[in-house]
């Protein structure tokens, strides 16, 4: 169903509690630079119509934090500045470093992806200095086996968490001392679930409990940022009707819009601060 177009001032309908009225006020207002555009709001109540009176400030601010990042990855809540260095001269230097690292035998192999079709892309016209490109181009993976706990007798007493990229996301606490992969806040990983494509956010030390992920990184020497990526994927639309593996042969072959790099940054940093609104709508 296509999304229907209200303008933000015009986002405030007949008969909808005033404490809704007053978060979306709010929210509208963070948003700051939309100059009063026209933006896409997808239709909340599904195919037939429904008054807002009857959607609850969870459900609305869920809706309100999906629709952010649809936004943000097509290039709504920044401007590009003067002086980012285009996403294709990010893409060829990318591009450069893992032919090196292929040359080097450091890279499993040299992905040879077919151009992207206008029927791949979600969105008609890229914003200045943005190009379109793969997951597979910017994102590498690591398998996890090496990183499975052997020992399942978990306890809070113990310092290292053993992760599941669902909903759960943290299962439980091991004492085992090696083979923790060693993500940072400097070096930020996201780990899929190649069966669900479900996605959780890491920035710490952890081990896993089984194979069925991959463990996503920038490749080897080159710049990205992750965060983006992650909010990226986390709007993909793909929902797997078959019980396979992912990754490799779907998911990094869908299409990603690339902003350059300093542009990815400030949008992490503008969604970030939009998000603390929808939070404030939750009442947290």
């Amino acid at each position: 169903m296509k999304d229907k177009e209200f303008s933000v001032e015009e986002f405030s309908f007949k008969g909808v509690k005033s404490a809704i009225k007053g978060a979306f006020t709010r929210l509208f207002e963070a948003y700051g630079n939309f100059e009063r555009q026209t933006v896409q709001i997808s239709d909340i109540s599904g195919d037939r119509d429904e008054d807002l009176e009857s959607l609850d400030l969870a459900t609305l601010s869920n809706f309100a934090e999906r629709k952010i990042i649809d936004l943000a990855i097509r290039g709504k809540l920044t401007k590009r500045e003067k002086g980012d260095e285009p996403a294709a001269e990010l893409l060829s230097r990318i591009a450069a470093k893992k032919r090196k690292l292929a040359a080097a035998k450091k890279l499993r192999k040299l992905d040879a992806y077919h151009p992207i079709s206008d029927d791949e892309t979600p969105f008609d016209e890229l914003p200045s200095g943005w190009s379109w490109c793969r997951f597979g181009d910017v994102i590498d993976y690591v398998q996890p086996t090496e990183y499975i706990v052997r020992d399942t007798n978990y306890d809070d007493s113990y310092a290292t968490p053993v992760l599941t990229a669902g909903q759960s996301f943290v299962l439980g606490y091991t004492n085992e001392k090696d083979h923790h992969f060693k993500a940072s806040k400097e070096q930020p990983v996201i780990i899929f679930d190649d069966f669900t494509t479900s996605t959780q956010w890491v920035d710490f030390e952890f081990k896993v409990k089984s194979s069925a992920m991959k463990i996503l990184v920038p490749f080897e020497g080159c710049d990205i940022c992750m965060r983006y990526v992650f909010m990226a994927i986390r709007n993909n639309p793909f929902r797997p009707s078959t019980h396979a593996r992912h990754w490799i042969d779907k998911y990094a072959k869908f299409v990603l819009p690339l902003p350059p790099l300093a542009e990815q940054k400030r949008i992490v940093a503008r969604v970030d601060e939009l998000l603390v609104e929808c939070r404030k709508m939750r009442g947290e």
